[in-house]
This record gives structure tokens, sequence and C-alpha cells, in this order.
């Protein structure tokens, strides 16, 4: 990170000032993540699992798939407690990622094997928040040149 990229970070203002709605929907998502991932982490038994739930569970566990949630719920915590919006904006398209990777692999489960439909569209809907928030909602990390009026002479 630059000079000036820390300066503008100190100056301006915190994100929930600016918008708080995509304050508290990275801080809901947080606790979300790391709830969610001590959960798999510590709350599943995966040899008492018959079928996993998710195909990408044949490839890595839940206990992975814990930590990963986890270290996203961290990361969006400390995007917000550093004020740094380019890190909140990644920490979104992180989300996004993991959640459509979750829904398309429920999706392609319930496909397989009916009870796993109405779970993939609530992780869809998860996944469709954070891009709404994203795209519409979430002011931009840095100024560029263009947005900071230079060169428009």
């Amino acid at each position: 990170m630059t000079t000036i990229e820390k300066q503008i970070q100190k100056a301006r203002p915190k994100l929930k000032t600016v918008t708080p709605l995509v304050h508290w929907v990275i801080t809901v998502y947080a606790y979300f993540n790391i709830i969610f991932g001590l959960s798999l982490f510590f709350a599943i038994d995966q040899t008492k699992i018959s079928a996993s739930l998710l195909i990408v569970n044949d490839i890595f566990s839940y206990k992975f798939w814990g930590v990963v949630f986890i270290i996203i719920g961290i990361i969006k915590l400390f995007a917000l407690k550093t004020n740094n919006w380019k890190l909140s904006r990644q920490s979104l398209l992180l989300g996004v990622s993991i959640k459509a990777a979750w829904a398309v692999a429920l999706v392609i489960r319930s496909l397989t094997s009916p009870g796993t439909f109405l779970v993939s569209i609530i992780w869809l809907a998860l996944a469709a928040i954070q891009v709404v928030t994203f795209i519409f909602f979430m002011p931009p990390a840095v100024a560029t040149n263009k947005q900071a009026g230079v060169g428009d002479e």
C-alpha cells in the first residue's frame, strides 16, 4: 500500500458513516461465516455422515471448509476495523465466490439426490445479497484519475 493510499484510508470516513447498509451486510456476513465455520469445524462429525451434502466435500473435508469460512469472517471484520474499503470489497467477492461454489454444488447434489434444493436456493440468495451489495452499494475503494477529476481539461 502506498503512502497516499494510507493517507486516504486514514482521512476517509468510516464505512458505517458513508453507507451503513454495506457496513451491516459485511458485519452480519462476517459473524455468519465465523459461526458457520466453527459449526463445520467442531460440530459435524464427517465419519457419521453416510453421503456428503456437497460434492465439494468429496474433495475437501468439513473441517477444511470450516477454516475457510472462519478466515473469510475474520477478513471481513479486519477490513471493517481498519476501515479498508478495498479489503471490504475483496472480502465481499471472496464470500460470493465461496457461497456460489457451494450453491452450485448443492444444486448438482439436489439433481442427484432429493432434499437439498431448498438449501441450494438459500445459498444462492446469500451469494446474491453479497453481489448486489458489492455492485450497487459498496463505494469505490480508491478514486481513479477520472473520478478524482484529473485529466478533465
